[in-house]
This record gives C-alpha cells, structure tokens and sequence, in this order.
C-alpha cells in the first residue's frame, strides 16, 4: 500500500463539494504513477455518484447518519470505498439510463468508469467497493 486516507461525513449533500476538493488533493500530493492525472475525473465522478446514493437512497436523506469513505492506492489501482447504513444493492444488472429520466444514471456511471464495482452487506453496514485499474 502507498496510501490511504479516510473521510467520515454526515449524510449531506454540502459534503459533495469539499469531498471533491478531498480526493483532488489527495491526486496532486501523491506520486503520479500511484494516481494519474487521467484517473482523478473517472475516479471524482464514481465517488460522487456513490455518496449521492449513500444520501439518498441508503439513508433517505436523514442526515444524522453517517457515511465514511475510504481512498487506498496500492500497486496498479485505485480502490475507493463507500460505507453507509443502508440495506444495500447487491450485484444488480446495469442497464443504460433512460435518457428522458432526471434520476437513475448513478450506478451505471460508477460502473463505466471503474474497473470494478462490488457492494456488500458487513455486520449491518453497507460497503460499495470501487476499483480503478490503472
């Protein structure tokens, strides 16, 4: 491992914006091999799209609960993860989004720009497990 970092928020989306500030310092302080320039748009985009869920559909917007999110970067890949109090998505199948609908483009977003995408129920408590390979 070269690095690993761990963000705890509310869940609220006022955090989306420092959160995007988080990860983009977390690229210019490391080395570039360890986290590209190209992999901080795709890696942005995941993360939001991931924490926006976690707020919205795991939590239903009650902003007391809590939501961590963890960033390792380790030989090849950048693995992000997002931990909620949700029920959790399990492994469903990704179609395209309606093109007409203004919701519902999240999960299919995180899953065209990451390698992988995993989503766990451990001891009562949701994980999505998000993998850059670079």
């Amino acid at each position: 491992m070269h690095f690993q970092s761990v963000f705890k928020i509310k869940s609220d989306t006022r955090y989306l914006t420092p959160l995007r500030e988080w990860i983009s310092s977390v690229q210019k302080l490391v080395d570039e091999n360890d986290f590209p320039k190209k992999a901080l748009l795709p890696c942005s985009m995941a993360l939001v799209e991931a924490v926006d869920n976690a707020i919205f559909h795991a939590h239903d917007g009650v902003e007391d609960l809590p939501i961590e999110i963890s960033l390792v970067l380790s030989d090849g890949s950048i693995v992000m993860e997002v931990t909620d109090k949700g029920v959790g998505i399990g492994e469903p199948v990704i179609p395209g989004p309606d093109e007409m609908a203004d919701h519902g483009r999240g999960l299919f977003i995180i899953h065209q720009v990451m390698s992988k995408v995993e989503s766990k129920i451990v001891d009562g408590t949701h994980h999505m497990r998000m993998e850059y390979k670079l």
